[in-house]
């Protein structure tokens, strides 16, 4: 018998733009909505999730295909999200354009990204999935041409009133929006280099109709007047995140937990580095090492992880293994402890409960994680992790247990009513 049990998390990356066929998801199925059909535009075959059958017809026009399986009589609002190997920008994304539909019931809302994982951390969303333009770019300029052309395309069939980008907005649908009329809000987080993005020459901030920073002023006041100098509408939401749909009860029952388990949930995150490998597997062999009862560990393994991590022989504790796309605010909102790196979303999911939490920093570039986890410390709702070594994660996990749940940080909606509002204001 083999020593450890290989967990293995395959990554399939499908092919992001396909003989151009783009496709738009409506009510993709889920506990919200069971019922889901998928759209593809320019006279490629219609397919639906019940029957897997495909049908093939004459082409159609693209914007009477699109907009017939959204439209509720109300104007769309895209929503943007850049990236393509994780999830933090999309489940952002997800998180304010389900706040919008449901203050603003007769706005559409459909969440535009490149990531592999969009339909599933999406859900019950509308969902149109595009190509990676910086990677298409290192094609051929015929290529890069045709995805030009097909953003155009796309835009015009979906005739959005407002387009809303995450962090980045690519140049593509940034012009093709200024020549149709769009209005553009741009979400600026704070990142290390916010003062040549705001002010170089290829910054966005010139044509955005509004720019929101999904933080508190206060706890960021170079970026703050570096804003004002840009003389752009802007508003300060406060934290932007998603939220749970079902009660702590309801979670602890799904997971077969006792009332008096202590439950500790460990975040992968969204991306699939090896960096998330090796904090995982750090954090499993300190479970190993630690001999206390009653203890129900769940890895929550992001949709985009890849490679393997190993489950230490006779691993002492209960052990659930789940992939992590949509659902995540339900597990955190029952967990005792969180270990998780210091990403935006896996920080703020983490401090909206009460559940204790331990943070490990990773580097990635323009996102400054540790004066993240620093700030969030400051406010009394995580600790840094001080080492990955077993001995030492594995005292520092014991004493998070022996402290107990904490109460959850409360935010202010004001900020996002405000915002909710003005994009409601700009689509009509």
């Amino acid at each position: 018998m083999s020593p450890t049990t290989s967990l293995t998390c395959p990554f399939t990356l499908r092919a992001a733009m396909k003989e151009a066929q783009w496709s738009v998801v409506a009510l993709q199925g889920s506990r919200r909505c069971p019922t889901a059909q998928t759209v593809q535009v320019s006279g490629f075959p219609v397919t639906t999730r019940h029957d897997r059958q495909r049908v093939d017809g004459p082409p159609r026009r693209p914007v009477t295909r699109i907009r017939g399986m959204i439209d509720n009589g109300g104007p769309v609002v895209a929503f943007h999200a850049v990236n393509h190997t994780g999830i933090g920008h999309v489940s952002r994304q997800t998180a304010l354009a389900r706040y919008v539909r449901q203050r603003h019931a007769d706005i559409t809302p459909v969440v535009m990204s490149p990531c592999a994982a969009l339909r599933e951390v999406a859900d019950d969303l509308p969902t149109l999935a595009l190509p990676y333009v910086p990677d298409v770019r290192m094609y051929p300029p015929r290529l890069s041409r045709a995805v030009d052309s097909a953003i155009g395309s796309t835009l015009a069939a979906l005739q959005p009133a407002v387009l809303v980008y995450d962090h980045i907005a690519w140049p593509s649908l940034r012009q093709v929006a200024d020549a149709r009329g769009i209005a553009q809000v741009l979400c600026l987080r704070p990142r290390r280099d916010h003062g040549a993005f705001l002010f170089g020459m290829e910054s966005p901030a010139p044509y955005m109709d509004l720019i929101y920073v999904p933080e508190f002023p206060d706890e960021h006041a170079e970026l703050r007047d570096m804003l004002a100098e840009t003389r752009s509408e802007v508003i300060w939401t406060g934290p932007v995140h998603r939220q749970p749909v079902f009660t702590e009860g309801e979670v602890r029952v799904r997971l077969g937990a006792e009332a008096d388990t202590k439950v500790c949930v460990v975040l992968s995150g969204g991306g699939s580095g090896m960096d998330s490998q090796k904090f995982l597997q750090a954090c499993l062999t300190a479970f190993h090492r630690m001999d206390a009862e009653g203890l129900l560990v769940v890895l929550l393994v992001g949709p985009l992880m890849q490679g393997q991590v190993s489950i230490p022989a006779r691993f002492p504790h209960a052990l659930q293994v789940q992939r992590g796309g949509i659902g995540v605010p339900d597990l955190l909102s029952c967990a005792d402890v969180v270990l998780c790196r210091g990403g935006y979303g896996s920080m703020n999911e983490t401090a909206a409960i009460g559940a204790r939490v331990l943070a490990y920093p990773a580097d990635r570039g323009i996102d400054d994680q540790g004066k993240r986890v620093s700030q969030f410390a400051e406010r009394g709702v995580c600790e840094m992790i001080v080492s990955l070594d077993p001995q030492v994660l594995g005292e520092q996990i014991g004493t998070a247990l022996l402290a107990g749940r904490r109460k959850g940080m409360e935010l202010p909606t004001s900020g996002l009513e405000r915002l909710a509002d003005r994009i409601a204001q700009l689509a009509h």
